[in-house]
């Protein structure tokens, strides 16, 4: 997974969230996990988290995106 997108609406609490991701190579061979997340519609807020190997980095991409899907976040875009 290189970029993942999410949304979760809520029309009764007018909760509309977006949340993203990608994994992405650094300048030292490690690896970034970028991460945005906010009001669909609007800027978002941004963290990065580095890690020595690509695995490492998927596995905490994928353990976030389970956690993100049992908070009723549903997934909208993917890209490899």
């Amino acid at each position: 997974m290189n970029h993942l997108y999410m949304e979760r609406h809520d029309d009764k609490d007018n909760m509309h969230r977006f949340y993203q991701m990608f994994v992405t190579p650094g300048l030292f061979d490690d690896w970034s996990l970028i991460k945005e997340w906010g009001r669909v519609g609007s800027p978002g807020t941004v963290r990065k988290e580095w890690f020595d190997t690509l695995e490492e980095a998927i596995v905490a991409a994928n353990k976030l995106c389970t956690a993100k899907c049992k908070k009723g976040y549903q997934a909208i875009r993917t890209e490899r």
